[in-house]
């Protein structure tokens, strides 16, 4: 038997022995695996990706919790995450211009609405673009697509205090969180999924509303999480000085697309 490093440092040997354009990603995961890049990617369609969805994340989906397909590892197993998981109450999303970043944020919002109905869960869109979530308007699931910056800081300060009236009824009901909520009371409250498409530009502007914006997200960073309300917030470049660290050690979920350096 050879020792892992050993293989792990063979990495651009395999790649030459095997006639390789790019070198193969060599991982360890219940074993020693090796992902080779195909030449011609496969295109997997909507309909077939939430069929997959369904077929193996069926017992894993309740009233209570809230699961997003992110997409397929090589072997078409769906690779997920739960909003309603301590470890993953939000979801930070970095990736250049090209790199996939639309179509994944598409993927995962169609894929939660699929999968749970609009008295389950409801969406706030921010879309400084304008061209972005536009599709969503007017959609059962949609609480409002916000364009306006100025807009969308009242809809993070309506958000906070949607967080606190909730923490108050639970109060009120002896429960936690959401999902004890929901179970003790049998009263629907629907989960609350806030979708940014590009956070730099908050950071652009004035001192003030880049401040109360900061403030805002922190606090939904910190405790909105039990309430059932979650973040998903969306970067081309995310670095500390676009998303600092307080904000980014909140945001328990990454996904990392093609981005413009490592850091």
């Amino acid at each position: 038997d050879l020792p892992a490093n050993k293989i792990l440092s063979r990495s651009k040997d395999i790649q030459i022995w095997l006639g390789l354009s790019a070198e193969p990603h060599i991982f360890i995961n219940k074993g020693m695996k090796i992902d080779i890049i195909r030449e011609e990617p496969e295109t997997i369609y909507f309909e077939k990706f939430m069929a997959l969805t369904r077929q193996q994340l069926s017992n894993k989906i309740s009233d209570t919790n809230l699961v997003a397909p992110l997409g397929l590892d090589p072997l078409n197993n769906v690779l997920f995450m739960d909003f309603s998981n301590s470890m993953s109450p939000h979801l930070l999303t970095g990736g250049t211009t090209g790199s996939g970043k639309s179509v994944t944020l598409n993927s995962i919002i169609l894929g939660m609405m699929c999968l749970y109905s609009s008295e389950q869960v409801q969406f706030i869109f921010i879309d400084p673009k304008k061209v972005e979530f536009t599709i969503y308007e007017d959609k059962q699931h949609t609480r409002d697509v916000i364009t306006d910056l100025g807009e969308a800081v009242n809809v993070l300060q309506y958000l906070v205090n949607e967080m606190e009236d909730r923490y108050t009824k639970f109060a009120r009901e002896s429960v936690t969180n959401l999902d004890e909520y929901i179970t003790e009371v049998n009263e629907r409250m629907p989960r609350i999924v806030l979708v940014f498409d590009e956070f730099a530009d908050f950071m652009t502007q004035d001192a003030d509303m880049k401040k109360q914006v900061e403030n805002a997200i922190m606090r939904l960073g910190q405790k909105a999480r039990a309430a059932g309300i979650h973040l998903i917030i969306c970067t081309q470049n995310p670095k500390a000085d676009i998303i600092n660290t307080n904000i980014r050690n909140n945001l328990g979920a990454r996904l990392a697309l093609r981005a413009s350096d490592a850091t």
